[in-house]
């Protein structure tokens, strides 16, 4: 019984010591790592240049609740893309401007992107759920 034990503390303890040594990195990759980033800089710089604006469609209350955090990003020039949000009081009137292309995505109710999703033959697609207190998109 004791045996089983100190060989298990052993083992346990081999694993922590190559999974710490695993964490390091190498002198030889940080060159490379440093022209990637100065790589990456200059292709977000031209990027920021040319920003599309994605139109936004919500309904007013729970459901486009979690867009609060995204208007804030986008009134202080904080996000990669221009935003221009339409709010809407009922879930018809959301589904109209999505299905006529005047919205480019829209947060509405599960039950109804489902439907949506049905009726389109797959054209409109759910990208995130906002479920179990999870109020940002």
């Amino acid at each position: 019984m004791q045996l089983t034990k100190k060989i298990s503390a052993l083992a346990l303890a081999v694993v922590m010591a190559l999974s710490a040594v695993g964490c390091g990195s190498s002198a030889s990759s940080a060159p490379s790592s440093a022209n990637a980033a100065i790589s990456s800089s200059e292709a977000a710089s031209a990027a920021s240049a040319e920003k599309a604006t994605v139109k936004v469609g919500m309904l007013k209350g729970p459901t486009g609740l979690g867009m609060v955090k995204l208007m804030q990003d986008a009134n202080a020039k904080e996000t990669a893309e221009n935003y221009k949000f339409t709010v809407d009081t009922q879930p018809n009137a959301a589904v109209a401007k999505l299905t006529s292309g005047e919205v480019d995505i829209a947060a509405l109710p599960t039950n109804l992107a489902a439907t949506l999703y049905q009726k389109t033959s797959g054209k409109v697609q759910m990208v995130a759920i906002n479920t179990l207190g999870v109020l940002s998109i």
